[in-house]
Order: structure tokens, then C-alpha cells, then sequence
């Protein structure tokens, strides 16, 4: 039987297999849970063809053709609400020409299967982590078995919709093959604060934090925390350093910094192996005490990515972030103690924004001076507590056109009506923001002093100047 997986055609540089799908300005990332998926389905021992048309610049024509030539009896893609109409049109011309089973995966999928199938072409919809899901089905159909024998997915039956049991999350993920990057384009991936080519690696799937606009945590990987252990995480990492010649590598996980004896023993497994290249990771302000952080940068860490959101206490506590402000005050002082860099994430938007809390959020964010920053619009997911709250109120219509979560050029736009502020007004304040920070002359001497940057650097500046004509 032979599978082919993909992340189809789209918008250039866009990047559907992260929370808030969207055109990056300054990097592309690899589809790494279609990739491990992918792995599965060929231990399993099938014919496996994985494409990440994004990666390599296709257009619709051209996956097509890809298509034909493998002739497969099975067709995967990985969907996102921003790219669903996308990737259902697509899905339509595949439909057109063959009868092959075709199945829709991703976070979209998963928060809404009944609505996915009703609104494709598409025949069934994994929810959740499809992993082990996959080579199931895939077994199922070429068996010609039931489907309603296989956990985690939906399907259409004539004109029945039929959504089946969820499937357990994974508890082994160490029992999970490493991802299949042999036939991702590895080169052509990069990341905006890696300056060299780099990959993914997952330490842990879940996230034990509440916070309301975030859909993973609802939708694929859930709140319970699963970790790999720490010897076998560094022999992927070993592994991809010397197979693909990678020179820096970014730990994907929601939170990496949620467990410290975790994240301890990776860092102590990646010394004593001598394993020295640059890494980066997401991490929380309540998390850490300085002798992670300094055992951490020892082993090859350099940046935080740190989601801190708002400047104002009441609005943190309503979107459940669990953090308080004078946390995330300390938490800065002692990266730059430590000697980390970090990289910091406001929103603006919220339900009860007004122009003196952006205020309050922008304040913020010149006290604790990150390093890299970026201002973006909130967006309500499907499947998040935040777009069931909307949804109650009439803030988000029902018949919403889902190309309207991206602006014409593939970024994150406003989705919903805002009580004080119109689409344009959010765009322009974003627009602002980003200008004021980085173009303040403390913070582009504190940058020129640092030669080694500069090519970060001209990749965040391109993200400012994105905006030069709203």
C-alpha cells in the first residue's frame, strides 16, 4: 500500500504545524509531527512518500503531478484553520481526478471533525495525535475493515458523519520511531533566532498550563506531560548533528522548562557528551532558578522564547496564564544575570484591551528588555476555551470564512469584532509597537555592538518594516 503524507502547497514560508499557523518573515519549520507520523506508517511497513511542498516551493500543479507519479492509495495532509480553505480547494482538484481515500489531519481537524468533513472533500479526519492512528487506519483500509473499529478519527459513511472513540494519548513517546527527515528538504528550513540550519526535537508532548487561547494543549497533545527520556532525546540530537550536518536545533515542546529535573538531565547528558552546538527552547517565568539556567547555557543553550503576553495583571489572570508580572520582572533580571538572550511575545486584543493596557504591555516590555520581541493580534482557535467564550457572545460569526484568520499577506489578522477597536486600528497599534521598540537608538546601538547577530538582527528588522504601509 503506498502513503503519501504531506504538508501542501500554500503561501511561501508558511507554517502550519505550530499553535498559531501563519507566514513567518524570517524562516520556514519543519513538519516534524507529520514526519514522525510518517516514520510510523513506514514501520508499519508501508510505502511511504513524504512531502513538504511548502519547503520546496510547490505550487498546486506541481504537487499534482508529484501525486500521479507515486500513485498513491492513500493521501495524508496536514490542515490549519488559517490554511483550510486552501487546503480543502486543493483537496477538491485531487478528488477530481482519483478516487483515492484522502484524509485530513492537524489542529483544525481535530476541533472541529464534523464541520471539516462537512465543509471538504475530504473522507476522514484524525483528531488528536495521529501517530499510531495513522498505520491503524491505513490497515483498516487496506483490509477493507470497519472504521468504526479505529480510535481517533472521523469519517463520512454515504451521507452519514461518523466520529469515532478518542484515542488515548501516547504514554511511551520513546516508542515512537525518530521523525522520517530523510525525505524532508532539511536545508531548507530555518528559524528567525537560529542563524544556521537546524531541526526539531521533542523532549515532551502536553502542556500542563490553562491558558485559554491556546489550542494544542485542547486539541492534539493535551495537559498531562509525557516525556521521552533524557539519553535517548540526546541520541536524536547526536544523531542529527552528524547525519544532516545540523548546527543548532530548537527543543519543541509547548514548555520545555516545565519540569526542571527533565530539563536538568537532558542538559547534563548534552555535556557529558561534549555535544557543544547552539539551541533554543520555550520556556515560562515561573519555572526556573539560576542553576538550571546556568546548566542549561552550559550545555548549548543561548535563548528563551517566552510568551508574556500582556502587561496587565487582570488580563493575564483572565486568559489563565497562571504568571504574575513581578515574576516575569525577576525572571529577565536573571537571564541577563545568566547571560541568556530571550525572546519575547505580547498580544494585543484581548476582550477587555484599551489603549491604556497597551500602554501598560508596551511599558513592560522596555523594562524587562528582551533581547527580540514581536507584537501580535490575538486569535481565537478552534477548540480553545477563548473561542468557546466568543463563540457564547456572538463575537465570532458562526459562518466565519476561515481565510479571514490570515491577512493578504499570510499573517495573523483580527478575527473577531472587538468592543473598542476596528481591525485597522489593531493593525496600525501593532504597526507601532514593533517600530517604537526596535527602532529606539538605546536598543539599535545595544545591537550593532554585537557583530555575530547581525543577521538575526536584518531578519527582525524585515519583520518591522512588513508593516511599513498600514
Amino acid at each position: 500500500m503506498r502513503i503519501f503524507i504531506s504538508n501542501p502547497p500554500f503561501i511561501r514560508n508558511f507554517n502550519r504545524q505550530v499553535r498559531w499557523a501563519a507566514k513567518t518573515s524570517g524562516g520556514l519549520h519543519p513538519p516534524i509531527y507529520l514526519a514522525y507520523a510518517a516514520a510510523s506508517l513506514k514501520e508499519a511497513g508501508f510505502e511511504v512518500k513524504l512531502e513538504d511542498a511548502i519547503a520546496e516551493g510547490k505550487s498546486h500543479g506541481e504537487f499534482l503531478d508529484d501525486i500521479r507519479k507515486f500513485n498513491p492509495d492513500l493521501i495524508i495532509m496536514e490542515t490549519s484553520t488559517a490554511s483550510i480553505v486552501n487546503d480543502s480547494k486543493l483537496a477538491e482538484k485531487i478528488k477530481a481526478e482519483r478516487e483515492t481515500t484522502l484524509v485530513f489531519t492537524g489542529s483544525h481537524a481535530s476541533a472541529l471533525p464534523v464541520r471539516t468533513l462537512k465543509e471538504s472533500v475530504a473522507d476522514i479526519v484524525c483528531i488528536g495525535e495521529y501517530d499510531y492512528t495513522l498505520p491503524e487506519l491505513a490497515k483498516a483500509i487496506k483490509n477493507k475493515k470497519n472504521l468504526k473499529t479505529v480510535k481517533g478519527i472521523g469519517f463520512k459513511k454515504g451521507k452519514k458523519i461518523i466520529v469515532n472513540e478518542k484515542r488515548p494519548l501516547i504514554q511511551d513517546l520513546d516508542s515512537l520511531p525518530w521523525p522520517l527527515r530523510d525525505q524532508l528538504p532539511t536545508k531548507a528550513y530555518s528559524d528567525t533566532l537560529l542563524t544556521t540550519s537546524f531541526t526539531f526535537i521533542v523532549t515532551a508532548r502536553g502542556c500542563p498550563y490553562l491558558c485559554n487561547y491556546c489550542n494544542w494543549p485542547s486539541t492534539m497533545f493535551g495537559r498531562r506531560i509525557r516525556k521521552r527520556d533524557p539519553k535517548k532525546i540526546v541520541d536524536e540530537v547526536e544523531h542529527c548533528i552528524k547525519k544532516y550536518k545540523l548546527k543548532s536545533y530548537k527543543f519543541f515542546d509547548d514548555t520545555l522548562t516545565c519540569d526542571k529535573r527533565h530539563v536538568r538531565a537532558v542538559c547534563k547528558e548534552l555535556i557529558r557528551r561534549g555535544i557543544k552546538k547552539p539551541w533554543i527552547c520555550n520556556a515560562r517565568v515561573d519555572t526556573l532558578d539560576e542553576e538550571t539556567m546556568r546548566l542549561m547555557k552550559e550545555s548549548g543553550c543561548y535563548l528563551f522564547k517566552i510568551g508574556v503576553e500582556s502587561g496587565n495583571q487582570e488580563i493575564l489572570d483572565w486568559i489563565k496564564k497562571g504568571t504574575k508580572l513581578e515574576q516575569t520582572r525577576s525572571f529577565f533580571k536573571l537571564m541577563k544575570k545568566v547571560g541568556i538572550q530571550s525572546f519575547a511575545s505580547f498580544m494585543i486584543g484581548y476582550p477587555q484591551e484599551t489603549r491604556e493596557t497597551i500602554k501598560q504591555t508596551f511599558s513592560l516590555a522596555k523594562e524587562i528588555q528582551p533581547d527580540m520581541c514581536q507584537f501580535v493580534i490575538l486569535q481565537p482557535l478552534p477548540g480553545t476555551e477563548l473561542w468557546g467564550w466568543m463563540q457564547e457572545r456572538g463575537m465570532i460569526p458562526e459562518n466565519i470564512d476561515w481565510s479571514s484568520y490570515m491577512t493578504g499577506e499570510g499573517y495573523v489578522d483580527l478575527v473577531f469584532k472587538h468592543p473598542r477597536f476596528s481591525q485597522d486600528e489593531l493593525h496600525k497599534i501593532c504597526s507601532r509597537l514593533w517600530r517604537e521598540y526596535y527602532l529606539r537608538p538605546k536598543y539599535m546601538l545595544k545591537r550593532l555592538a554585537k557583530p555575530k547577530e547581525w543577521k538575526r538582527n536584518i531578519k527582525g528588522v524585515k519583520k518591522i518594516f512588513r508593516y511599513r504601509n498600514i
